[in-house]
């Protein structure tokens, strides 16, 4: 079942770099988690076995073609990739789950303002500027927090990808 709801990948192969095709897959991958929440939640029993499986990780191993790793590298690649777009998937619907009506930037805004209250400056001084600071008073209607965060986390990994590859090419 898990097999069936995963579906067919994107073709990560077809992109400009393999950053890209792994930026598209990693985002297509959380697209799936974030439409059948459940399925991020099924424990992983073992490495990639049914055909939807076995096609998503070859969708990222074409992303990651011409980078020069070698398979274990490139297997490393993957389920760090993975396991961060799993996580973040399980994360959002957990987060979704326990702010009932409100949206991710109304509570962030209203979790900022209250503790900006509450953190005493001299016990927590680095999280009582961070309360302070704009972080989170995303505008009213920009419900794009969710995203950036996500994206925030996959452009960290994939810049320590790319120091991998790079590390690669000058051997």
């Amino acid at each position: 079942m898990s097999d069936a709801a995963l579906g067919v990948p994107p073709n990560s192969g077809d992109t400009d770099s393999w950053r890209d095709g792994l930026r598209q897959w990693a985002t297509g991958h959380r697209q799936v988690y974030l439409r059948r929440p459940w399925l991020a939640r099924v424990p992983v029993t073992g490495p990639p076995s049914g055909p939807n499986q076995i096609g998503w990780m070859d969708s990222a191993l074409s992303a990651l073609r011409d980078t020069g790793l070698d398979w274990a590298a490139k297997v490393g690649v993957i389920s760090l990739v993975s396991g961060y777009v799993r996580h973040s998937a399980v994360l959002s619907q957990e987060l979704s789950d326990g702010r009932e009506e409100l949206s991710q930037a109304s509570a962030e805004r209203e979790y900022g303002r209250a503790l900006v209250r509450l953190v005493d400056p001299a016990r927590f001084p680095e999280a009582a500027e961070l309360f302070a600071s704009p972080v989170f008073e995303t505008p009213p209607g920009d419900e794009s927090t969710e995203d950036s965060d996500f994206t925030f986390g996959l452009e960290v990994i994939l810049d320590g990808v790319a120091e991998a590859v790079r590390r690669t090419d000058h051997r």
